[in-house]
């Protein structure tokens, strides 16, 4: 028989004389009220129901009236063309036993067809004689179980089947990245080239004007050029750097130690004129000397420093401070402030997405790229920046990096 804490069949021979030797009524309470599993009899060729405990009779879905003392097959129509015919036929006439496991059966159950899930034994009924009489029927229904290792399996091919197609996706979006990123080598290439050949040619005139023995420029004049050539040295530079970091994922920057002190110095002098035409005071000293990609830190400042002078407020005298000091662990905290038009503290997440202008270009120009390059170099070097205003006050990057990097290349 079939017990539903037991995982495999454990088969019961049923013995006539045995059976025949017990109280008839003792043993059917004991059979209809005590037995764990669904037990039936049914007797003779044409399979009456003789006998069907509780179990069976809650696993029928029947009153014992509509089943008793019929023929199972006239008390089960539906089982017609289950193939019930021939296992009862073959265990009845060949005395073979015949077992089930989670076999799905179609019921009329309580008025309604059902289709259950039954592990059962059919045994042959023998008497004194050895000659069959009968078929019992020992049974438990293990449609709950059964429906939720279903339930089980047809998650798991859902999970499989969506792994595989997100799998495809990404492979699908890892070769668009691919595409993507040969696209941006090839479009910096060709920017490179576009970008740098003005400036080989400023540089070649003002190496001809130097050296040609008919132009002659006052003391001034001179120094006038030698600040062209300065700048346009440190513009090839920052062409160079700012299309590298656009193709990090292709190449790395080289960390080195970088003189934060002397990265102000030169865009001091890279941003002179602006400076000088505000009256802008810049207030810095100090400042560490840190493991990261030179350019791309010079980058950084110099759009902070461009940003804070930009956005000065009108008629007033720009003030721009920049401070430092250690923080742990081995890192170094730098405050840029200026009191300038400043920005609703509300606005301080937004202000580093790319693109995004928080006030009118008509009054302020630019690409609104800057403070998101800044936060890309931040991150690149494994720290942090956040952003303080006040509107009409001014503003404040708070700004963490570490002293070390981990990688030779950014």
């Amino acid at each position: 028989l079939f017990a539903p804490e037991l995982e495999g069949p454990v088969i019961c021979h049923f013995d006539y004389e045995v059976l025949a030797a017990q109280d008839g009524h003792g043993y059917r309470r004991l059979v209809d009220h005590t037995a764990p599993v669904a037990m039936t009899i049914l007797r003779g060729q044409d399979l009456v129901i003789e006998m069907a405990n509780d179990r069976a009779l809650e696993l029928w879905g029947k009153e014992a009236g509509e089943v008793l003392h019929k023929p199972a097959f006239e008390a089960f129509p539906e089982l017609a063309g289950q193939g019930f015919e021939t296992i009862l036929e073959e265990v009845y006439r060949e005395g073979k036993p015949f077992v089930a496991n989670e076999m799905p059966v179609e019921l009329v159950r309580h008025g309604r067809t059902e289709t259950i899930f039954i592990n059962f034994i059919y045994e042959p009924l023998r008497d004194l004689r050895g000659r069959v009489e009968g078929v019992v029927g020992v049974g438990v229904e293990v449609t709950d179980s059964v429906r939720a290792r279903l339930r089980m399996q047809e998650n798991e091919q859902y999970l499989e089947a969506e792994v595989a197609r997100r799998t495809l996706e990404l492979k699908t979006l890892n070769a668009d990245l691919h595409q993507s990123n040969q696209d941006l080598q090839q479009f910096a290439h060709v920017a490179s080239h576009d970008l740098k050949e003005p400036l080989r040619k400023v540089k070649t005139f003002i190496s001809r004007l130097t050296e040609d023995p008919e132009t002659r420029f006052s003391e001034r004049g001179h120094g006038f050029l030698q600040k062209v050539n300065s700048a346009a040295d440190r513009m090839y530079a920052m062409i160079e750097g700012v299309l590298k970091y656009s193709m990090l994922n292709a190449a790395g920057q080289p960390t080195e130690q970088v003189d934060l002190q002397q990265v102000l110095r030169q865009i001091e002098q890279d941003l002179e004129l602006p400076i000088t035409q505000k009256k802008a005071l810049v207030l810095y000293s100090q400042l560490p000397v840190l493991e990261g990609a030179s350019v791309l830190l010079y980058q950084l400042f110099y759009n902070l420093m461009n940003n804070a002078l930009k956005f000065a407020r009108p008629g007033g005298v720009p003030e721009i401070s920049i401070k430092a000091q250690p923080v742990e662990p081995d890192s170094m905290e730098i405050r840029f402030t200026d009191n300038g038009i400043g920005f609703s503290q509300e606005q301080s997440d937004r202000i580093f997405d790319p693109f995004t202008r928080l006030h009118s270009k008509d009054k302020f120009e630019g690409t609104g790229l800057g403070l998101s390059l800044c936060r890309r170099i931040v991150h690149r070097h494994g720290g942090t920046i956040r952003a303080l205003g006040r509107e009409g006050v001014g503003a404040e990057f708070v700004i963490r990096l570490p002293r070390k990097q981990t990688q030779g290349l950014l």
